[in-house]
């Protein structure tokens, strides 16, 4: 569903959410190293100075796992993640967040995905709502610029707002 390459050690990390597994391949050889297990991995992003893989399941959860110990270190419980991106500039992670319920509601005019950006001590430092539904973000790291790809069924939107 997703795949992240660690410039310094050159191993592809591949999600595989069918298999509920994240594993490890080595470049050069293209051989798998290691299989880390998790719950329908659909999205993936890198700190490569902390070698900390976050994993976003189909489970709603976003997992920090590190690397040299291929533990789950910390968990973020969100609705139905879409998309996260981590920033080594402002060392923040960024989670596309969707709200089913106001999703599948025909009447609502409520928040249907967020944009959020936590620490690592996962407290949120921004926060952007919006009635669409938004899938991929974007950050350009020298304008800390967030790009937000969204549609609300008859249009398609580009947000640009700032990172923080």
């Amino acid at each position: 569903k997703d795949i992240q390459l660690d410039p310094e050690s050159n191993f592809l990390y591949v999600g595989a959410k069918y298999d509920n597994l994240v594993s490890a391949i080595d470049e050069s050889n293209n051989q798998i190293v290691e299989n880390i297990t998790v719950q329908s991995p659909i999205a993936l992003t890198l700190n490569a100075e902390e070698k900390i893989l976050y994993e976003a399941g189909s489970d709603g959860k976003v997992n920090a796992i590190d690397l040299s110990s291929k533990k789950n270190i910390s968990s973020i419980q969100a609705e139905y993640v879409k998309n996260i991106m981590y920033n080594p500039n402002d060392k923040l992670l960024y989670i596309v967040d969707q709200n089913m319920t106001n999703i599948l509601s025909k009447n609502s005019n409520g928040t249907k995905s967020m944009a959020i950006a936590v620490n690592t001590s996962n407290n949120i430092i921004n926060k952007f709502e919006t009635n669409f539904m938004v899938e991929n973000i974007l950050i350009n790291t020298s304008t800390d610029k967030a790009y937000l790809l969204g549609y609300d069924g008859k249009n398609s939107k580009l947000f640009i707002v700032n990172s923080h």
